[in-house]
């Protein structure tokens, strides 16, 4: 009798793990050293976007409201709890100190010093 075979009953069964999602991660720019080519079409929101992003793919918690948002909407996301962005730079990768400092300097270029 089928009905008695091991899997055929869907009432007994474990739930199945969530799937992983098949959306792309964004570009993330702690991957490789940015150039100032690369960026110099960026407008002053993707340029901090990046730079947040930076910062919260170790989990640190952002200073501004909107930043944070935007950090907890994000699926990769993790947010460390008492985790500052002065925290957060001791963990810096060397290319991930090299985007900081040219996404500042673009940042600064297009007229908006670090909030």
């Amino acid at each position: 009798d089928r009905s008695e075979s091991p899997g055929n009953d869907n009432s007994t069964l474990p739930p199945e793990p969530p799937q992983p999602s098949t959306q792309p991660e964004p570009r993330n720019p702690s991957a490789h050293r940015l150039t100032a080519d690369e960026i110099s079409s960026w407008d002053l929101p993707r340029v901090q976007q990046a730079i947040n992003a930076i910062y919260a793919r170790y989990g640190t918690e952002l200073p501004r409201q909107e930043a944070q948002a935007w950090a907890d909407a994000q699926p990769w996301y993790h947010r460390i709890p008492g985790r500052t962005p002065e925290a957060t730079e001791q963990l810096f990768s060397a290319e991930e100190h090299f985007n900081i400092e040219i996404l500042a300097a673009r940042r600064n270029a297009l007229g908006s010093p670090r909030p």
